[in-house]
């Protein structure tokens, strides 16, 4: 098969394959697909466009990256409303921010990430971990730029510090809680 672009002033869409309809201004790009934007990407199996609304839906093994935040979300379903830059993201999705023992990560069964504030979102069995931390919750938001994240419906928290010689840990648990990751 052969390699197909699709492009229009904002986005850059390939592809193995790809039907255009002109009337309706959309594509519908299959096989190895990356939609490349202004300040980040999605890749997926299939990749829904329209060009009249801006609006993208995407299946199979998607990646959402967000360049200037430095976050990657992976997941099964994906759905983008360009309107409100709001984009809802299914199938286990899983964020990750930072590198090493600064990364962040936040995994649960639904997500909704605001690009525009930089925030996230995830409902339904929760689970977060950045380095000696581990947390779980019914929701959470996470603020990427405030570094910050809002555990909520009986959260719980281990943290563990490591020495030379001893290894401490800590739980907390509570209706909510605050986490600043700076």
């Amino acid at each position: 098969r052969r390699s197909v672009s699709v492009e229009d002033s904002t986005r850059v869409i390939t592809a193995y394959a790809a039907d255009y309809w002109p009337d309706q201004d959309s594509v519908i790009a299959y096989g190895v697909v990356r939609a490349r934007m202004e300040g980040g990407s999605v890749d997926a199996d299939t990749l829904l466009y329209s060009g009249r609304s801006g609006n993208m839906w995407a299946s199979g093994n998607v990646k959402l990256v967000d360049d200037a935040e430095g976050i990657t979300i992976r997941a099964q379903q994906y759905q983008w409303r360009q309107a409100d830059s709001l984009a809802l993201v299914s199938g286990h999705p899983l964020l990750t921010k930072g590198e090493g023992e600064s990364t962040v990560t936040v995994r649960a069964e639904f997500m909704q990430y605001d690009q525009g504030n930089d925030v996230a979102v995830a409902w339904d069995s929760v689970r977060i971990r950045r380095g000696g931390l581990y947390a779980v919750c019914d929701s959470v938001i996470y603020n990427s730029t405030e570094e910050q994240l809002v555990l909520y419906g009986s959260p719980r928290a281990r943290q563990r510090t490591w020495n030379d010689t001893t290894t401490t840990v800590s739980e907390t648990t509570g209706a909510r809680m605050d986490l600043d990751l700076d």
